[in-house]
C-alpha cells in the first residue's frame, strides 16, 4: 500500500472518530438541555451548565475532525489552516473547564461556598 493511500485511510479514520465523538457529545448536550428545562428536578442550573459544556465539546470535536483530516492528508507539510483548526478545537474543548474554574473562583472570592453537585454558589 502506498504512503498516500495510508494517509488517506488514516485521515478518514481520525476524522470519523472525531465526528462520532462529537455526535455523542451533541446527544448528551441535547439531553442535558432537555433536563434543564423539561421535567422538574432539583438541579436545573447544573443541567444547563452541563449542556453548554457538552455542546462546546461537541463543537470542538467537529472542528478537530475537519482540522485533523486536512492535517493528516497534507503531511509531511504543515499547513496553517489545518493547524489553526486543530488549535481552535483544542482551545474550545478546554472552554467548559475554564468556565467552571472562573465560576468557582468568583464564588469563593465573594465568600460563598461552591457546590459541585448543583454547580451553584451558596452565599454564607
Amino acid at each position: 500500500m502506498s504512503r498516500a493511500r495510508i494517509q488517506t485511510v488514516v485521515s478518514w479514520v481520525v476524522a470519523i472518530g472525531f465526528v462520532a465523538l462529537g455526535l455523542l457529545y451533541l446527544n448528551a448536550a441535547l439531553f442535558s438541555a432537555w433536563m434543564s428545562g423539561g421535567p422538574p428536578n432539583p438541579y436545573p442550573l447544573a443541567w444547563k451548565h452541563l449542556a453548554l459544556g457538552q455542546f462546546s465539546t461537541a463543537l470542538a470535536s467537529f472542528i478537530l475532525a475537519a482540522g485533523s483530516y486536512k492535517l493528516v492528508a497534507a503531511l509531511p507539510a504543515w499547513r496553517r489552516l489545518p493547524l489553526a483548526f486543530v488549535l481552535a478545537g483544542l482551545l474550545l474543548s478546554l472552554a467548559p473547564y475554564l468556565a467552571r474554574f472562573l465560576l468557582q473562583d468568583q464564588c469563593l472570592d465573594r465568600g460563598g461556598s461552591w457546590s459541585n453537585i448543583t454547580l451553584e454558589c451558596s452565599a454564607k
